[in-house]
């Protein structure tokens, strides 16, 4: 046997190794979700406002900054549907001044937020929809 030959067969028996040996690490990170994909803006910032949805039962959370865009960094309002947004970090979602992180859908028209009165339920405007969100300490 030459020497390029073993060369040639300890590397492939490395590579094989290393496969071997991350493959269930892979496929534990994709189960949880943490390798896939998620659709969705980024958003980040802390809380400035929270309402809560009273027909919908979810959060109307204004936060400022919104994302970082010139020349003014925009704010507005995105929903946290429980059920729906998954919850990472220290899990103090909407409290004040709190940091946000994470990633939403926009919507079109008002549909996710429903408001109740004295009549009956309204949309409340909104930019989206939370995919995932992580916080920070309060």
């Amino acid at each position: 046997m030459t020497t390029s030959n073993i060369f040639k067969k300890k590397i492939a028996v490395l590579l094989l190794a290393v496969f071997i040996w991350t493959m269930p690490v892979d496929l534990f990170a994709f189960s949880i979700g943490a390798g896939g994909l998620v659709p969705g803006l980024p958003f980040g910032g802390p809380v400035v406002l929270i309402l809560p949805c009273t027909c919908s039962a979810s959060l109307w959370i204004w936060f400022a900054p919104l994302s970082p865009s010139p020349p003014l960094p925009p704010t507005g309002p995105l929903i946290y549907q429980p059920g729906y947004t998954t919850l990472y970090g220290n899990f103090a979602i909407g409290l004040m001044a709190t940091w946000h992180l994470g990633s939403y859908t926009p919507v079109v028209g008002n549909g996710v937020c429903w408001e109740e009165t004295a009549i009956a339920c309204v949309p409340i405007p909104n930019l989206g929809l939370m995919n995932k969100v992580g916080t920070g300490l309060p």
